[in-house]
């Protein structure tokens, strides 16, 4: 592992590109990563610098153009077979932690993350030089920091008198922030488990609701929640419902019975004449 010195603003070359390219930020979406011509004095988007994280001896990557806002991460696509990388919000990613590894022999740093694991570098395609995470040993992962020159001035002496070079065996990238890391994607029985939950609630809901539905229907209004009449107005009812009663019997025609199997068949009576009887005795 490697300490650095997280005042200074760095340019990163590879063996593989040369001197003349450096890595840069995409000015156009302030995202991608791209190789781009390097100079003494070069713009905001290729002069990189760090910050510390609560897990040493990672830092985070930043550009001057992007800030302290805007850090190196993975995309987290393939989970720690992703490969892919961009400038995202800093946050508590382990994407976002960044180690500077020596390789034998003094030829640079390889660089890898808490999140990938240590065998994945960053690296560059040979034909497009854009870049990626790779394995193995390639020049493309063989990494110079060199102080970056701001405005005629150079930020600090050569990295190289910032570096030590300490003992990394037996280092993994199972850390605690590789858990938040992985955490930024729900598993599929988390979402399964969550759906199924909503689901029954909701069935629950329904079902609750269906029963009140029908046991109102079943259960009409009780007679207790009419309205109940006063004494001299339910006396009054009782009066007009007999007189009613009287004129409906009077009203309504006989039923002559047929017999089995006839329909009944109504028969207006003629009305019964009451004849008046003198009273005085005929002689």
């Amino acid at each position: 592992m490697a300490t650095l010195d997280t005042s200074k603003q760095y340019t990163l070359k590879n063996i593989f590109t040369g001197p003349s390219k450096a890595l840069s930020v995409s000015a156009s979406d302030g995202a991608t990563l791209e190789m781009k011509p390097a100079s003494d004095n070069g713009p905001e988007n290729q002069q990189w610098f760090l910050t510390d994280t609560d897990v040493s001896p990672f830092y985070r990557l930043h550009t001057v153009s992007g800030g302290k806002g805007l850090a190196l991460d993975v995309i987290n696509d393939k989970g720690t077979a992703s490969i892919t990388m961009h400038m995202t919000g800093t946050g508590q990613y382990s994407g976002q932690h960044w180690r500077f590894d020596p390789w034998s022999g003094g030829t640079g740093y390889r660089l890898s993350n808490n999140f990938t694991g240590l065998e994945k570098h960053l690296d560059v395609y040979s034909d497009t030089l854009v870049p990626f995470l790779g394995t193995d040993d390639h020049t493309g992962q063989h990494w110079s920091l060199a102080v970056a020159v701001v405005g005629g001035t150079s930020t600090g002496s050569a990295v190289t008198s910032t570096v030590t070079a300490t003992a990394s065996a037996g280092e993994n990238s199972e850390t605690p922030a590789r858990a938040a890391a992985s955490a930024r994607k729900f598993s599929t029985g988390a979402i399964v488990g969550t759906t199924l939950g909503s689901v029954a609630i909701l069935a629950v809901l329904g079902a609750a609701v269906i029963w009140l539905l029908r046991r109102r229907r079943n259960h009409p209004v009780s007679a207790l929640a009419q309205e109940i009449p006063a004494e001299g107005d339910e006396k009054k009812t009782r009066e007009t419902g007999a007189e009613k009663s009287v004129v409906d019997s009077q009203a309504k025609p006989h039923l002559a019975e047929l017999g089995p199997g006839h329909s009944q068949v109504a028969v207006e009576l003629p009305t019964p004449v009451t004849a008046e009887l003198d009273a005085t005795p005929r002689i």
